[in-house]
């Protein structure tokens, strides 16, 4: 044998582990639950990060408008800019 195979056996462990598979029942059900939980959590996220993206959008829509009405120059966000304000 090479007395590189040690230390390429050892890269290449590093690099392609051999997966944990759990044996036992109680393993099993751990293994179970916690998968079940980051769904869970990946679920909610996912929820919360369109309802967030909906208001942002209707806040800057109604941003916009009120530039619209006070004769400010309409900007994509709807907020102000300092140097486009009337004094």
């Amino acid at each position: 044998m090479s007395k590189f195979y040690k230390g390429g056996k050892y890269v290449f462990n590093m690099l392609v582990p051999k997966p944990k598979v759990p044996k036992t029942e109680p393993e099993k059900k751990l293994r179970d639950m916690i998968e079940k939980s980051r769904k869970e959590r990946g679920k909610s996220k996912k929820e919360h990060q369109d309802t967030m993206g909906k208001l942002m959008k209707a806040g800057a829509y109604w941003r916009r408008r009120s530039q619209q009405m006070k004769g400010e120059k309409i900007t994509k966000s709807g907020i102000s800019k300092g140097k486009d304000k009337k004094d």
